[in-house]
């Protein structure tokens, strides 16, 4: 599992002070199958080249922006 830490203006704005999560890699489908875009977005937002890929679970990270 691949973790990255993101700057979030809103947690910055309500007390944190680093403003930074740790949050998964994550992005849209964009019609290609979720192994292809998993690969597309590790390599994007860390530069890791994700070899075996195996599903953990799933989530929603934020419900109300999800389609």
């Amino acid at each position: 599992m691949v973790l990255i830490r993101q700057f979030r203006v809103a947690t910055w704005v309500n007390g944190n002070e680093s403003g930074q999560l740790i949050e998964t890699c994550a992005g849209l489908l964009d019609n290609d199958e979720p192994e292809v875009c998993i690969r597309k977005e590790a390599i994007e937002e860390t530069g890791y080249e994700v070899g075996e890929v195996r599903k953990l679970f799933e989530l929603y990270n934020v419900a109300r922006r999800c389609d």
